[in-house]
């Protein structure tokens, strides 16, 4: 897989200009963008358009978590937009995800969310999480694994353990990437680098790029830095 194929930008912008801009500085170090619930809310088919329209991959992070029904009838809705991948919640349960799964209108590439970047141990626990966060993330894998998804979403911290026993199963994306340690709302953070080498197949970068002020810059940096031959997993 080339540094191009890993790297998936997210497109957390407050309007469609601005992703357009994104899009203008970074498309030649990105193949994969992102759009989240706030942009796709605000902008729809029109920003999902725009990023097919430069002939790039469309990431749909929704994060699906609701009864199978209702998770179906928007893989329905969302099925005209055409996008190559979509996020839903492992802990929405077996049943919803067989349902996705099996349903003809899923995307390519169905990911599924473990344990959300910005949890700690203690704010796990105060949802009922009593198991490590580690611990956690593994058993909520090989669930979306044994239900037949396409990957998960988990922090870099876990990657190497999800790598280890689901290499050959699981594609793994690895999201709050930084481009070095920082103290934010993301409290499980990686750089680019020690993302790939933990056995990452894509890396999702937000925050480093568009707040840059150079964000093609930034992107060329975060392909140099994942070309490295340092992974531990080819």
């Amino acid at each position: 897989m080339k540094p191009e194929d890993r790297l998936i930008i997210a497109l957390d912008t407050k309007d469609i200009a601005g992703a357009e801009r994104i899009l203008d500085e970074t498309s030649e170090f990105c193949n994969t963008f992102k759009i989240g619930p706030g942009l796709f809310i605000k902008e729809g088919k029109d920003i999902v358009g725009l990023v097919k329209g430069r002939g790039k991959g469309c990431f749909l992070d929704l994060k699906l978590f609701d009864i199978p029904n209702t998770v179906l009838s928007t893989l329905e809705s969302a099925a005209h937009l055409n996008v190559d991948i979509i996020t839903l919640h492992i802990l929405g349960g077996e049943k919803m995800l067989r349902s996705v799964v099996d349903c003809d209108l899923r995307p390519k590439i169905l990911l599924g969310v473990t344990i959300l970047t910005s949890f700690d141990e203690k704010e796990a626990k105060r949802v009922g999480i009593n198991l490590p966060l580690p611990e956690t993330v593994i058993e909520l894998a090989r669930l979306g694994r044994d239900c037949g998804l396409n990957g998960v979403v988990c922090s870099g911290e876990e990657a190497s353990q999800v790598k280890e026993l689901f290499s050959n199963s699981l594609l793994i994306c690895v999201p709050a990437v930084r481009m070095k340690s920082s103290s934010d709302d993301q409290k499980r953070v990686v750089t680019p680098e020690q993302a790939i080498a933990n056995g990452a197949d894509y890396i999702v970068v937000g925050r480093p790029i568009l707040e840059a002020d150079s964000p093609k810059e930034v992107a060329s940096e975060i392909i140099k830095r994942i070309e490295i031959p340092i992974f531990l997993y080819p």
